[in-house]
């Protein structure tokens, strides 16, 4: 089935889980974990989810006496992603039905009257973020995202039906570790965009099994989505093992080794702390030691990681001279800590902050040879497609922003 999913300034991903040891482990759509509870059955309005206008505590009174859960929309009228929901997915029948049986529905816009309050005591940071409270104002779960109608439900379901994440979290607590509920807590976890508590969790359940990842698909499947710790000993098998898993998991050898580098490019980042006031501290001995470390386990752009490190420091220090010089090295590299991607970002920083004219200019420049590469890129991707194919479209026009930037670069930094 194909998912559109779409959010306003972060992005999550849904997993399907594969099977583990021939075995279903909770699979992303359909998941039951414990039955639902049979509730009275009542239409769907017509135009869909009937949102009440309601204050936050009446609301909550409301979910009380009705002996249901509240759901709230968090929104802001500029987010493209909140009005496909209430457009077209808060409209689907099913979706409706659903939500009007289970809940009580109320939309907040977070950026005003008591919405602003909602933002702050639920740390509401992306939108459209999807809350389900109890009558109490706890939160049983939460989303984080737009997907089309039956996704969405998928997600909502698999949250309220098992008993939200505080339900989830207490059993996990309390000791409970079979294969089917873990895998079904980590992606409720995923859903609610606790990515980093969903990491945690895939690590401890990947502990002492690290050959299995080899082995199985499911185990595979929740590596690659959720361990990103360079220390765990899932994420350290998997460096030592790197050629076996491409054999077993071709279709994802390339991504798996990306995933890698950007693993151990987030791991240098330990060694540069910049505070509220902008104050910047680089522990350059412990760079040197990581760097010596990543060479020890083979990792081709161990240099090219310190470089980059010491790049965003001269950024944040103003010394513009040594991070064209540093660009200069990482963009020869042709690894993607030189890609158009991270180009972009450098070259906006330099816009906003970089005084120096030549040093603009050498900027400009980055931007029109990577339009050239890219132009040359499409052209041999084009040139090597089977006869009948389409090429992949990105979403990012990379070529457009950069010749944007290009020419705001040639212009005194005041005039941007």
């Amino acid at each position: 089935m194909k998912q559109l999913f779409l959010v306003c300034m972060t992005t999550v991903c849904l997993l399907s889980f594969q099977t583990i040891q021939g075995q279903q482990v909770v699979p992303a759509q359909g998941a039951q974990m414990i039955p639902a509870q049979k509730m009275q059955m009542t239409l769907a309005q017509p135009d869909g989810i009937a949102f009440r206008e309601l204050s936050f505590a009446n609301a909550l009174k409301m979910a009380k006496e009705e002996n249901k859960l509240l759901f709230v929309d968090c929104f802001t009228t500029w987010c493209g992603p909140c009005r496909m929901l209430s457009k077209v997915v808060f409209k689907d029948s099913l979706v409706a039905d659903y939500f009007n049986r289970h809940f009580v529905n109320l939309k907040m816009d977070m950026e005003k009257g008591e919405g602003i309050d909602i933002r702050k005591k639920y740390d509401v940071r992306g939108y459209p973020t999807l809350l389900f409270l109890n009558s109490s104002g706890e939160v049983v779960h939460r989303l984080l995202g737009a997907d089309e109608a039956s996704a969405l439900l998928e997600k909502v379901k698999l949250g309220v039906e098992s008993g939200g994440i505080s339900g989830l979290r207490k059993r996990y607590e309390a000791g409970e570790r079979d294969s089917a509920f873990v895998c079904g807590y980590i992606n409720v976890l995923s859903a609610a965009n606790r990515e980093e508590e969903a990491g945690k969790v895939a690590a401890d359940f990947l502990q002492g099994k690290e050959q299995k990842i080899l082995e199985y698909e499911g185990y595979f499947s929740i590596f690659y989505r959720y361990i990103h710790d360079i220390n765990s000993s899932a994420f350290l098998y998997v460096v030592n093992h790197k050629k076996e898993i491409a054999d077993r998991f071709p279709q994802q050898a390339s991504s798996l080794n990306r995933r890698i580098l950007e693993d151990w490019i987030s791991g240098s980042y330990t060694y540069l702390k910049v505070d509220e006031s902008k104050h910047c501290t680089f522990d350059e001995q412990g760079l040197n030691a990581y760097v010596t470390r990543m060479k020890q386990m083979n990792v081709a752009e161990a240099d090219m990681i310190g470089e980059n490190l010491r790049l965003n420091r001269d950024g944040i220090m103003n010394q513009w001279d040594s991070f064209v010089k540093r660009g200069d090295k990482l963009l020869a590299s042709h690894t993607i800590l030189g890609d158009e991607e991270q180009l972009l970002q450098w070259v906006k920083w330099m816009n906003k902050a970089c005084a120096d004219m030549s040093l603009r200019e050498k900027a400009a420049q980055w931007c029109e040879k990577a339009c050239t590469d890219l132009i040359k890129k499409n052209e041999e991707i084009k040139k090597n497609l089977p006869p009948g194919a389409i090429p992949a479209i990105s979403m990012i026009d990379y070529k457009a922003q950069l010749l944007q930037v290009a020419e705001k670069l040639r212009k005194p930094m005041e005039q941007n």
